[in-house]
């Protein structure tokens, strides 16, 4: 609300006020004029004044020019880094495939920050991949070189290359799917851990890292293991479980090839195409893979072994699930004997 109400002074606000501007004027009037400065002082004052405004509008104009030259460069930077994260000069390179897949696999592709759920066999992995499995998630994969690795539940990785994986927590199992010293063996395989890096000399073995100790359980062949803290390299051989700590303690204890607890890493084995040969290949496969000794109970039982020819497929099956299968359509039969022989008898 506006207030239209005026005030009025007293007569002594008013002598007062008075009385203040008559003492202001008189002070003026005794100070006279200013002098004039000289034609010459008053023009270098006015240069320099013109001289000072010009260099600060300029320092701003080179500040805006430096700001926008440096937006232009960071954008430049940034699209920079996504054509080197996203278009790489060379093609990945695929080194797996994946051959069995129990439970939800994650997976992280070079350059990405994405974790993507696997859709199942016959899945592609290239160089540079990461792989993580859950609680009750297990996987396989069959190397483009040769040999199948098996990843047990609660582990990742990073596939480097057919020939190198980093092992960053949980467990891995190697087959290079031949015996030791056939020509066919697969190459050298070296696992990066924490605690060291174990490479392959042999073909079959399991490695497991957590933060507090290295395992490493040789089933066949032989493991090489080095760690900065030691000089020399130790080696595993078949039969053998090596247990180094996060101290440099090394704990070395027999480990039996068909101990129970290698049945997460058999239970993985990928059945080999049994369509049109002969059933003695899938009975030497199944004695490798559970490391069994293969019998029969005589030579004609052997004999006719021999002769059969397998149809059709056996995926998605253990090896001894497999073998059961394959022979339901022969008079032969398998038993698993106490002392580990697989033994093949008529039925």
């Amino acid at each position: 609300m506006n207030d239209n109400r005026q005030t009025t002074s007293s007569p002594d606000e008013i002598t007062a006020a008075g009385d203040e501007r008559d003492v202001l004027a008189e002070l003026v009037r005794a100070a006279g004029r200013r002098p004039l400065p000289a034609e010459g002082d008053r023009s270098r004052v006015f240069a320099a004044s013109q001289r000072a405004w010009r260099q600060a509008v300029q320092a701003r104009r080179r500040r805006r020019r430096y700001f926008a030259l440096a937006a232009g460069f960071a954008t430049l930077a940034i699209g920079a880094t996504a054509v080197l994260q996203w278009t790489p000069t060379t093609p990945l390179q695929v080194i797996a495939s994946t051959a069995v897949m129990d439970g939800q696999v994650l997976a992280l592709a070079p350059g990405s920050d994405e974790w993507r759920a696997t859709d199942g066999a016959g899945v592609e992995w290239v160089a540079g991949t990461r792989l993580r499995t859950s609680a009750g998630s297990r996987v396989s994969l069959d190397f483009s070189s040769g040999g199948s690795l098996r990843v047990d539940e609660a582990t990742e990785m990073t596939l480097t290359s057919s020939e190198r994986l980093v092992l960053i927590a949980g467990t891995m199992y190697f087959d290079s799917g031949t015996p030791t010293g056939t020509p066919s063996e697969a190459g050298t395989l070296e696992v990066v851990t924490s605690h060291g890096l174990v490479r392959k000399t042999g073909t079959q073995f399991e490695v497991m890292s957590t933060s507090a100790a290295l395992r490493v359980r040789v089933r066949e062949g032989s493991v090489e293991i080095e760690r900065e803290q030691q000089l020399a390299g130790l080696t595993g051989t078949a039969g053998e479980q090596l247990r180094l700590d996060s101290a440099g303690g090394v704990e070395r204890s027999p480990f039996a090839p068909d101990d129970p607890a290698w049945s997460w890493a058999i239970a993985l084995a990928d059945v080999p195409p049994i369509d049109g040969r002969p059933l003695v290949e899938l009975l030497d496969w199944v004695a490798r893979e559970t490391r069994h000794e293969l019998r029969f109970a005589d030579t004609d039982t052997e004999n006719q072994a021999e002769n059969v020819i397998l149809r059709g497929s056996l995926a998605n099956a253990t090896p001894l699930e497999a073998l059961e299968a394959a022979l339901a359509t022969t008079d032969l039969e398998h038993v698993v004997q106490e002392d580990g022989v697989l033994l093949i008898r008529l039925r």
